[in-house]
């Protein structure tokens, strides 16, 4: 098993097929999306085909009003105030997620992952980490796809045989690495 930053994606050999689901655009900047992608077609022998889930940006009802300004004014959202008040049970962490800033331009989100550790249901420690994610639209993703060398050979729908449209804010893309 490999742990590894998609964009320094370095493995001992080739495949196949790489079945990527909800890890693109997450936690780097859009510069090094794209070396992922050239990463993922590196380590694909040829004719081999990346499957690439891609979750538009409109899919979060919640947080696609944001990119407006005069709705982000209230950002970054605070703490929930029951943060290290222990509930039922016997709970070792909390695990909580706020978002600090939206930015439309950027075509990106930056939130908090704060994890509290606790024993003997006392806080011992207190991490947060920044968390930020970068949103393409369907016509920018192919674009990277092909530039990074792929052939596009379909985009479904979450995972079915249905072709992607306008109703649908997942797609997968099935993309060939040229032989």
């Amino acid at each position: 098993m490999y742990q590894q930053a998609l964009h320094q994606l370095d493995l001992p050999r080739q495949y196949q097929t790489i079945v990527a689901c909800g890890v693109f655009g997450i936690g780097v900047s859009r510069a090094q999306d794209f070396v992922a992608l050239q990463r993922f077609y590196q380590h694909l022998l040829p004719g081999g085909v990346l499957l690439l889930e891609h979750h538009l940006p409109y899919r979060d009802a919640n947080l696609w009003p944001l990119w407006r300004r005069e709705a982000r004014t209230h950002l970054p959202e605070a703490w929930p105030d029951y943060i290290g008040i222990t509930r039922l049970g016997e709970q070792e962490y909390e695990l909580h997620y706020r978002l600090v800033a939206v930015d439309p331009l950027e075509q990106r989100t930056i939130g908090e992952m704060r994890t509290l550790l606790l024993k003997d249901k006392q806080p011992v420690a207190d991490i947060i980490h920044t968390h930020i994610s970068n949103y393409y639209f369907h016509h920018e993703l192919r674009m990277l796809l092909e530039k990074a060398g792929f052939q596009i050979e379909a985009g479904k729908d979450d995972w079915t045989e249905a072709d992607a449209s306008a109703d649908h804010d997942v797609i997968v893309y099935v993309a060939r690495k040229q032989r």
